[in-house]
C-alpha cells in the first residue's frame, strides 16, 4: 500500500552478541515505486521507478559534505550544474535524467552549492523555480555559470518514546501520572531542526519549537542564508504528561542535524 516505502535493518554486534539493532524505515516520496534497495559498507544502493524511467542511486551514510566545500546540504535525487542544457537572461533550464509527476514536483529545490564572492553565489541559498515539463526544470539566478543543486527535499524524524521510570532492578514502576515540563536535546554538527509535540489523538501540532544555528546579523552573511553548525543543546517547553502527548524531532530542510540524546524534565 505505500510503494514508496522501504526498510533497512541496522545491528551492533559485540563479539559474538547482537547488542543493538533496529529496523529503520525509509520513504522516497518524490518517486512512483521504490524497487529495490540494499547496503555494502556505507553505502546504501537504491532503485526506484519513476512512471517511464528508472534509476539507480547511492546513498552514503557516512557522507560529511560536497566536494571539501563545509557542511552537508540535503536533498534526494539531485544533480548539479552538469545537467544544465540551456541558459537566458536570468535563468538556467535543467534537465533531469528521470521524469517527475506533476503531482511530486512541489517537492524539488534548488540551491548554490558553493560560495563565491566574485559572483555573488551562497552556499545554501535557495533558488527560485518553475517547471517547464516532467524533466526541465527552471532555475532563476542572475550568476551566468551557476553552480548549483537540484534534488527531492528530505525530512528526517524521529519519535520520541513514551516515557516511564524503572527501579534499580529495571522494573517499571507504575504512577498514577508523569508530566514533562521540558525536554533538552543534545546535538553534534547540526544548523537547524524543530521538535513538534502532538496531543494524543490530533495529528495536528501543538506546539512547535525551532532550533537554528544559522547567523543572524552578521554583516558578513548575506540574508543569513550561509548553514553553520552548531553542537551543543536545545531546551523546550512541553508542559503536557506522558500519557497526553507525543513528541516528534524532524528536520524538513536542506541543512544537517544529528540528534545524540535527550533528557526529560
Amino acid at each position: 500500500n505505500t510503494p514508496t516505502l522501504a526498510y533497512i535493518y541496522q545491528w551492533f554486534n559485540n563479539g559474538p552478541d547482537r547488542v543493538q539493532s533496529a529496523w529503520n524505515k525509509w520513504t522516497f516520496p518524490s518517486t512512483t515505486r521504490a524497487l529495490w534497495m540494499g547496503m555494502q559498507g556505507s553505502k546504501v544502493y537504491l532503485m526506484v521507478s519513476w512512471g517511464s524511467t528508472y534509476s539507480l542511486e547511492v546513498i552514503d551514510t557516512e557522507y560529511e559534505g560536497d566536494e571539501d566545500l563545509g557542511i552537508p546540504l540535503r536533498a534526494d535525487h539531485r544533480v548539479n550544474e552538469d545537467y544544465i542544457s540551456a541558459t537566458g537572461e536570468g535563468y538556467v533550464d535543467v534537465t533531469l535524467p528521470y521524469e517527475v509527476p506533476e503531482a511530486k514536483r512541489d517537492n524539488f529545490v534548488s540551491y548554490y552549492r558553493v560560495n563565491d564572492d566574485g559572483t555573488g553565489e551562497q552556499r545554501g541559498q535557495l533558488l527560485e523555480t518553475e517547471w517547464q515539463s516532467s524533466t526541465v526544470i527552471r532555475v532563476y539566478t542572475d550568476v551566468a555559470s551557476p553552480r548549483l543543486w537540484v534534488g527531492s527535499k528530505i525530512k528526517s524524524y524521529r519519535e520520541l518514546p513514551k516515557v516511564y521510570i524503572t527501579d534499580q532492578q529495571g522494573a517499571a514502576v507504575l504512577m498514577d501520572g508523569l508530566s514533562i515540563a521540558s525536554l533538552k536535546v543534545s546535538h553534534t554538527n547540526s544548523t537547524a531542526y524543530k521538535v513538534q509535540v502532538f496531543v494524543v489523538g490530533d495529528e495536528e501540532v501543538t506546539a512547535e519549537s525551532e532550533f537554528s544555528a544559522r547567523i543572524s546579523g552578521d554583516p558578513e552573511v548575506v540574508n543569513n542564508r550561509v548553514p553553520v553548525e552548531s553542537s551543543g543543546e536545545f531546551d523546550i517547553r512541553v508542559g503536557y504528561g506522558t500519557e497526553e502527548c507525543r513528541i516528534r524531532l524532524l528536520n524538513d530542510t536542506i541543512y544537517p542535524s544529528s540528534w545524540d540524546s535527550l533528557r526529560y524534565m
